[in-house]
């Protein structure tokens, strides 16, 4: 980090988060640090522009800071996990899965089985049971669907069974 090069502290910003490191998605937990001229600037913008922290999750995320090992852990975890999605849902018909770079989510171009993105995610909701999200409600995502392998890998191997079996009979 720049901070741990002498002087680097007065002139590094840096941010973070709990999200995707110590997997506490949907808790919209983070920090900035920064010089005290940048900090007097963001308390201000953040005091108007963000709610306050739920206390339970407080004492949550100083724990999670201390659980240096078990990130490690879950990072192999999850990297099996991406693994284990990609190499499946890259023997569905119509479907090309680039390798996920990030979080916990496959980003898969379904253009290739006739359909929209929406009615994609749609008919595998209703047809296999598996909810996926549709790309075109992300920036530049017409054309895929988005599905999390923040899941076991029985969940995983399941739901991509399901999406199989409902492709397969089209």
């Amino acid at each position: 980090s720049p901070c741990t090069i002498p002087g680097g502290s007065e002139r590094t910003i840096t941010i973070g988060g709990w999200s995707k490191g110590w997997a506490m998605t949907g808790w919209r937990l983070g920090w900035i640090t920064g010089p005290k001229v940048v900090m007097d600037g963001v308390k201000k913008i953040n005091v108007s522009a963000a709610t306050h922290v739920a206390t339970f999750m407080m004492p949550a995320a100083t724990v999670a800071l201390s659980l240096e090992g078990e990130t490690a852990a879950m990072a192999s975890s999850f990297k099996a996990r991406c693994e284990l999605i990609h190499g499946l849902l890259s023997e569905l018909p119509g479907v090309v899965v680039p390798k996920p770079e990030g979080a916990f989510y496959a980003f898969c171009d379904i253009t290739g089985t006739g359909m929209t993105d929406i009615e994609f995610a749609q008919r595998a909701l209703d047809e296999a049971k598996v909810q996926l999200i549709p790309g075109s409600l992300l920036e530049g995502g017409e054309g895929y669907v988005r599905i999390s392998y923040a899941t076991s890998p029985e969940n995983i191997r399941e739901g991509v069974k399901r999406l199989s079996t409902w492709l397969n009979n089209q």
